[in-house]
């Protein structure tokens, strides 16, 4: 009913600056191992094949994830990756007040009055979910 966990492993994808100055403050920095950032999913029409979306690091966020969903080009189609770009603009530009607005949508009622494909929620967004 709402409840979320953060299991933290987006700061290995180095998404917390101020964890990063903590790690320093506390000289541990050669102890970490750093990770690419990529999602990789496995092709549910394909056994056997996977499927990259790799986040670049000289991108900030959302502006990573916005070249990862484009540069990916097994999953979506260009239509679909367009229709997702814009319709998560919303939530890229609003802030933390806009995201707690939300709350009452499930994840696919939101996608689709943002006129996202279901395709994207069932391809991409339902695996991350389980991962």
């Amino acid at each position: 009913d709402g409840d979320w966990y953060e299991t933290g492993l987006h700061i290995f994808f180095g998404a917390y600056p101020n964890m990063q100055n903590l790690f320093g403050e506390l000289g541990i920095n050669d102890r970490l191992q750093w990770k690419e950032h990529s999602m990789i999913f496995a092709m549910p029409n394909k056994p056997g094949e996977f499927s990259r979306f790799d986040f670049p690091d000289v991108l900030p966020a959302p502006l990573n994830g916005i070249w990862a969903i484009l540069r990916n080009n097994e999953m979506l189609t260009w239509p679909e990756k367009v229709k997702f770009a814009i319709g998560l603009l919303p939530a890229m530009l609003g802030g933390q007040a806009y995201v707690e607005a939300q709350d009452g949508l499930s994840v696919q009622d939101w996608m689709r009055q943002r006129g996202i494909p279901d395709r994207v929620t069932t391809e991409v967004f339902i695996a991350m979910s389980k991962a």
